[in-house]
């Protein structure tokens, strides 16, 4: 019995190494049957990619300065009496449009109107004093010490006269020039001084002017007389025309910009001091080149790129922006040898890509 069961265990063991050489056997001949079969070719030639070409231009390109700015009359000055006294009435207010030579305010003239009297009799009595003195310097009457001091009297009693005139005359404050009041600082019965604001008028004589701060890079080259264009915030899109007309010599301490003052070639009626707008300053750039803004495709290392095409094959280009202008980019490369960019179909391309042209 116990040789039975060995003889039995033995079979089994050698029955188990049968299975397996014959897996194995099986395993390497598919193998080998596999790496017999023939591998199928492959085509790895890409299709062309459909783009279109826009033109590539050079040489210096319009690039504007935009600023905005606050409109304003060219000519604001404050208004004050020449002489003191206290103020009787007032005419005008705040808003109001003036004439040149309206009386705009009075002073109290009694006293000054009697001051005037005054002094026009003293030089009066000046001149009789000096003709006497005369007759009687020509007769040996006197010594001509006596007539050069009423030749000084009469100087003095003279000058005193035409200054009370002065004052009689400067009792009225009067408009210099058409404009509006922008504000007023005196009422009757006030008491002011000699040159005293008593009222800030804006003039028309001198027309309006925008005024702007620019940085140091759009002041460079910036001159008198250069091509501007406004439109105000407030009176719709209408572009007017203007000139720069000022250009600050140095920068602000504050902030560091320079102030500009544009002058309008022709201001509209109805602006009012203080109204906003946007300016535009012609200026003309030089650049390498200047493509349209959908030629730009993203580079190497976060950059950008633009695809020529050279025999049927994309040729990339590393380009630098140096800005943009509507829909256009100014770029800092000239593109030597490049006359056409590729734009729709531009991002699918990589360098060496076959290229078909679509008209």
């Amino acid at each position: 019995m116990r040789r039975r069961n060995v003889v039995l265990g033995l079979s089994s063991i050698v029955g188990a190494i049968g299975v397996v050489l014959s897996v194995s056997a099986a395993t390497k001949g598919a193998a080998a049957s596999k790496a017999q079969k023939p591998r199928a070719s492959l085509d790895v030639r890409k299709p062309p990619t459909q783009v279109r070409l826009a033109a590539l231009v050079r040489g210096p390109v319009s690039h504007p300065i935009h600023a905005a700015g606050q409109i304003r009359a060219k000519s604001q000055v404050d208004l004050a009496f020449l002489v003191g006294g206290e103020v009787s009435w007032v005419g005008v207010d705040v808003g109001s449009k003036v004439r040149r030579g309206q009386i705009l305010a009075r002073l109290d003239e009694t006293q000054v109107a009697a001051d005037a009297d005054r002094a026009q009799a003293a030089a009066s009595q000046s001149q009789r004093d000096l003709e006497r003195a005369r007759r009687l310097e020509e007769s040996g009457a006197v010594a001509a010490t006596t007539l050069e001091g009423a030749q000084t009297g009469h100087t003095i009693a003279s000058a005193q006269a035409r200054a009370a005139s002065f004052a009689l005359r400067h009792s009225v404050l009067v408009a210099p020039e058409d404009g509006i009041i922008d504000l007023r600082l005196v009422e009757p019965g006030q008491t002011v001084a000699p040159g005293q604001p008593a009222f800030r008028l804006s003039g028309k004589s001198r027309g309006a002017v925008m005024r702007a701060n620019l940085s140091d890079r759009d002041i460079v080259g910036l001159g008198i007389g250069r091509s501007a264009s406004v439109r105000l915030d407030a009176l719709g899109d209408e572009p007017l025309s203007a000139k720069v007309s000022q250009i600050a010599p140095a920068a602000s301490p504050g902030s560091g910009t320079f102030e500009v003052e544009i002058r309008l070639d022709h201001a509209p009626t109805d602006y009012k001091n203080g109204m906003t707008g946007k300016i535009d300053i012609e200026r003309k750039v030089d650049v390498g080149s200047l493509v349209p803004v959908d030629a730009l495709v993203p580079g190497e290392q976060e950059g950008v790129s633009v695809i020529a095409v050279d025999d049927g094959r994309a040729r990339r280009w590393p380009v630098h922006v140096l800005f943009f202008e509507g829909e256009r980019a100014a770029l800092k490369e000239p593109l030597v040898g490049v006359s056409e960019v590729a734009t729709q179909g531009a991002g699918m391309l990589g360098d060496g890509d076959p290229v078909a042209v679509v008209p």
